[in-house]
């Protein structure tokens, strides 16, 4: 995990220090705790932790090992945990989103050798990490560190606060070795009282940053639904509504799950609804659109080669990286534009990477490059899919391996086959009906140009199959919650993606 550039140094000389105080004495008055929820200001930096240690141990555990090893020297992860919930409580900060802020610092906890702080700082937080500095801080035990954290989190977030209101003295190492000098910083701070939100992180508040706040809460929630807790900033349904970034909670906390895709060459990309792409597992980052102000990101799609992808948005812009850039390939290739309508659904590249088929929400399917020359130029005709008139029903689009077919799955679990997705096992393949507006996406499960069936994914996180294919069920699959939105064929099974961000792979019943 790239860690942001940050931009923090301490006031050491009084002179800076006077005219911070009187500056900070002019800032407003901090906003009233809140839940992050719609109408309310953000998520407030102070509060008590609503999680436990177990819970953050639990989430950081699930995670791949071998991609970023736990490597602080001075605590065990479960003792490490600890301290943010106890430190926090004590402070009244809210130690749970500290953890997730130093999971971001410090890439889980793996101080990657290219960074500034070394595994024995006891530095969880890149303090004095800054753009201009030498080196982070060093704090003489993990305590101390997660201390300092806990300081600067309160000084950050609370304009009253004073040496006199907090239950330690100042950490010697962040606020000075003399008890007056440290005493002194703590309680003239330069940014006291600039952040009582997360939201107000960045932007200079504790990291340069535009997105700090965002990619902290991102994590935090993830901690949150993992344990199977309501989100900080909940995650919405499906909804495909105005293109606006309705309440507090940036974009890419309410959609980070839109779409999930795997790479030949291994492993995955997630699409954010804020059009971030995230490469796991080893498949290549070939980067992002520009971040959009909502949720406008719909699907994308891998290049054949591996090399490459292509994001969908609502509005019918299609972007492309890596590869897809190929004058020769998909570079040149148009897509369609409808301004201000959010109706663009799904996106599948043709097997010959020069092509691909885009699907809209009123079952219509356009065919660029080589899918409106080849094979698949003529089926579905005049369409290219099924008709639903002014109703939003289609979902998703999948392409045959042979490049000579396609299905089309609409909301109601319905799917619809053009050309040799009509014959063969695809063709014979029968999965249920899901009498309600369910159904979320379709993959073919194919290899060397030949398919054998396919997944339905219903919004619940159940998964059908097509005879032939072997059964599979996603183990985080909660009843008759509509979270999950998106499906691939990773390790030779199905691999869901829920609205949170959350990958999760299915195994045998």
């Amino acid at each position: 995990m790239q860690q942001p550039r940050r931009l923090r140094r301490l006031p050491l000389l009084a002179a800076a220090l006077v005219v911070a105080v009187v500056l900070a004495g002019c800032l407003p008055p901090a906003p009233p705790p809140s839940d992050g929820s719609p109408g309310s200001p953000g998520v407030p930096v102070m509060g008590q932790a609503r999680l436990t240690a177990a819970q953050l141990v639990a989430y950081f555990t699930a995670k791949d090992p071998s991609s970023l090893p736990y490597r602080a020297t001075g605590a065990t992860l479960q003792q490490l945990a600890q301290m943010y919930i106890d430190e926090g409580n004590r402070y009244n900060v809210r130690g749970d989103i500290a953890f997730a802020q130093s999971i971001v610092e410090t890439a889980w906890f793996n101080f990657p050798d290219s960074g500034m702080v070394r595994t024995y700082n006891n530095n969880f937080a890149g303090i004095g990490a800054c753009d201009s500095c030498g080196n982070g801080f060093q704090f003489s035990s993990a305590l101390a560190g997660v201390r300092a954290q806990i300081q600067l989190l309160r000084n950050y977030a609370d304009i009253n606060s004073r040496v006199g209101n907090i239950p330690d003295a100042p950490v010697p190492e962040l606020w000075g070795s003399n008890p007056s000098t440290a005493a002194y910083n703590f309680d003239h701070y330069f940014a006291k009282g600039a952040a009582p939100l997360w939201n107000d992180m960045g932007n200079g508040h504790w990291a340069t940053a535009p997105d700090y706040a965002t990619v902290v809460l991102k994590v935090y929630n993830q901690i949150l639904t993992f344990n199977g807790l309501p989100g900080q900033c909940p995650a919405d349904g499906l909804t495909f509504g105005p293109l606006t970034d309705a309440g507090p909670c940036p974009v890419g906390l309410r959609q980070p799950g839109r779409a999930v895709a795997a790479n030949i060459s291994g492993g995955y990309y997630v699409l954010n609804g804020d059009g971030t792409v995230s490469a796991y597992n080893g498949a290549p980052a070939l980067g992002s659109p520009p971040t959009f102000g909502s949720d406008l990101a719909r699907d994308i799609a891998v290049m054949p080669d591996g090399q490459g992808y292509v994001v969908l948005t609502a509005v019918g812009i299609v972007y492309k990286f890596g590869s897809a850039t190929d004058p020769a390939k998909l570079g040149s290739v148009a897509f369609p534009y409808a301004p201000g309508q959010d109706i663009y659904r799904s996106i599948a590249i043709t097997p010959d990477g020069k092509g691909y088929l885009i699907l809209d929400g009123h079952g219509n399917v356009s065919k660029w490059g080589s899918a409106s020359t080849g094979p698949l130029a003529s089926l579905g005709a005049p369409t290219g899919g099924p008709t639903f008139g002014a109703e939003d029903n289609a979902r998703a689009i999948a392409v045959m391996p042979d490049g000579a077919g396609y299905i089309v799955l609409d909301k109601f679990g319905g799917t619809y086959k053009y050309g040799s997705a009509t014959t063969g096992a695809v063709g014979a393949g029968v999965t249920q009906p899901l009498g309600a507006d369910t159904g979320r996406d379709i993959v073919i499960f194919g290899a060397f140009g030949a398919a054998w069936g396919y997944y339905v994914l219903d919004a619940f996180g159940n998964v059908q199959n097509t005879q032939g294919l072997p059964a599979v069920v996603d183990p985080a699959a909660v009843p008759n919650a509509d979270r999950w939105r998106s499906m691939t064929i990773f390790g030779g099974k199905p691999l869901l993606l829920r609205n949170d961000g959350i990958t999760v792979q299915t195994k045998a019943p």
